[in-house]
């Protein structure tokens, strides 16, 4: 289908309520995995317990260490107005962009308090781009203990302890998203150190994800759609394991779509800086040779990748036996090894 003429009709589907994963499994790692082959066009359901008996060695497996800020707060205003305030880009040490809600009447200079009267943060001023965004600046470093987890918009629901652990992967160690890299959920402390074992590399890359990860895409010429703006970082360790791996043909596997859009960006090179890249059936692939991913919402840009990185048809199938064996799908659900 490389000459399709794509819609973005192409990109949906339906799935039942029920399938959309609202809490996360009673304990980290017990998900299932459903490895898609494309040299065979095979599916097949495993648990992701079973990944290190899919994936064969060696291979350099690549995490996005970016780790979740509390950076959703529900403040208010002296006059006693309720805001919620969810901070989504750093611009200096305590100045950050921010969505607000409402934001219409907050004014530059004004003073949000926590609910015990705590000043936590002030208004600097408006952003000209979008009428809901203001920059902020956090008062002191101790106020991050006001803010929750944001979690995806469809959960709908806040942040609870459970998530305070599992909404962050066990190697995150670099604050800066507001979302989790969902792939990376999936595995624990013992699944890792199962793969080093058998011979895998572990390497890093940092991409911080923005709120706009839950946009839908809503040009009917998804071609058209413009991504959102994150930072990424790679160092040279990343780097080396990357110029190792092509030494030895060995595969390059991404964990997430973000660690994708990382390395396709730097093309595994040392960066720090942003990316747009907008990936889409026809985008030919760099550097990522094998992904580990969740399964994504109907017309969003990170199921625009996966159907990229497997093959239209093959997609479309892959996600029709996932709902057809009753799959947890988003952010807490069940991930899928296409190889």
């Amino acid at each position: 289908m490389t000459d399709k003429r794509w819609r973005l009709s192409d990109f949906d589907y339906s799935l039942p309520s029920e399938l959309v994963a609202i809490r996360p499994s009673q304990r980290r790692g017990d998900s299932r995995l459903m490895h898609v082959s494309r040299k065979l066009g095979t599916i097949d359901h495993l648990h992701i317990s079973d990944l290190p008996r899919v994936l064969n060695p060696p291979s350099t497996i690549v995490l996005n260490r970016s780790k979740v800020l509390p950076a959703n707060f529900s403040l208010q205003r002296s006059s006693g107005g309720r805001v919620s305030v969810l901070l989504i880009e750093q611009r200096t040490a305590m100045m950050w962009r921010a969505m607000l809600k409402p934001a219409k009447r907050i004014q530059a200079g004004e003073t949000l308090l926590a609910e015990d009267g705590t000043p936590v943060m002030t208004a600097v001023r408006r952003d000209p781009d979008h009428h809901r965004y203001m920059h902020v600046e956090l008062l002191d470093e101790k106020h991050w203990s006001y803010g929750r987890i944001p979690l995806p918009p469809y959960l709908r629901r806040d942040a609870d302890a459970v998530d305070l652990d599992r909404y962050q992967t066990v190697y995150a160690d670099r604050l800066g998203s507001v979302a989790a890299p969902t792939a990376g959920l999936h595995f624990t402390e013992s699944l890792m150190e199962r793969l080093v074992a058998d011979g895998h590399t572990m390497a890093k890359v940092t991409l911080h994800v923005g709120p706009g990860t839950f946009l839908p895409v809503t040009a009917e010429d998804p071609t058209h759609h413009e991504i959102h703006s994150e930072g990424i970082e790679t160092d040279s360790s990343l780097a080396e394991a990357i110029s190792n791996a092509r030494l030895q043909s060995a595969p390059v596997v991404a964990v997430g779509t973000t660690s994708v859009r990382t390395l396709e960006s730097t093309k595994g090179q040392v960066f720090n800086g942003k990316t747009d890249l907008f990936i889409f059936p026809g985008y030919t692939f760099s550097t990522v040779d094998q992904l580990i991913t969740n399964f994504h919402l109907p017309k969003s840009s990170l199921l625009m990748l996966v159907s990229a990185f497997m093959g239209y048809d093959l997609m479309r199938e892959a996600y029709r036996q996932a709902i057809e064996n009753e799959y947890r799908f988003y952010s807490y659900g069940d991930a899928m090894y296409i190889s």
